[in-house]
């Protein structure tokens, strides 16, 4: 299995490592540990998702590309993983700085960094694929596991249901963000 949990949450692959320390879990919104959304709000879960695509970028970087558009494929999932890990690294400093989430805001942003790192792991799926072709699904045991494994853990992503939450919210409380104008 890609993600490993331990008692805080990691992803280890070669030549990356990913933590994500545990917090309380709080109710908002009706929204507890019971309801999937756990501990630090769910970024956990995100922070394997990213690890499965470090993973499959990781795998990429490991082989000669030949010709550009490999290149420009490898360059732009580089890019998203960084993003992802910000993304991730901003969460965790909203919870960090809010434990015990006053502002009421510590919910959306959770649902704002799963949302940008499933959406950045999807689009690694696609350009993995569009850069190596159908070899890695098929012969390729390490690979297909780690594109299959991905694939199913980024389905824990609530998709539009969390969206539309988060639009309510934004709705509700035009204030939001402000703070990080």
């Amino acid at each position: 299995m890609i993600c490993t949990r331990h008692e805080n949450y990691s992803f280890n692959a070669p030549g990356t490592e990913f933590d994500v320390e545990s917090v309380a879990a709080f109710p908002w919104n009706g929204w507890q540990a019971s309801s999937g959304i756990s501990g630090n709000l769910g970024l956990e879960y995100a922070a394997c998702w990213t690890g499965g695509a470090m993973a499959l970028v990781s795998s990429l970087r490991q082989r000669t590309l030949k010709g550009g558009h490999a290149k420009a494929h490898l360059g732009a999932m580089t890019a998203l993983v960084c993003s992802m890990q910000l993304m991730l690294r901003w969460g965790a400093e909203q919870i960090d700085a809010d434990p015990t989430n006053r502002s009421g805001q510590l919910f959306p942003v959770a649902l704002m960094v799963r949302h940008q790192i499933e959406r950045g792991c999807t689009e690694i799926l696609d350009r993995f694929g569009r850069t190596l072709g159908p070899r890695p699904y098929a012969f390729e045991r390490d690979n297909a596991r780690r594109i299959a494994e991905l694939t199913l853990y980024i389905r824990q992503c609530h998709a539009e249901r969390d969206l539309e939450e988060l639009g309510d919210y934004l709705e509700e409380h035009p204030e939001f963000l402000q703070k990080f104008n």
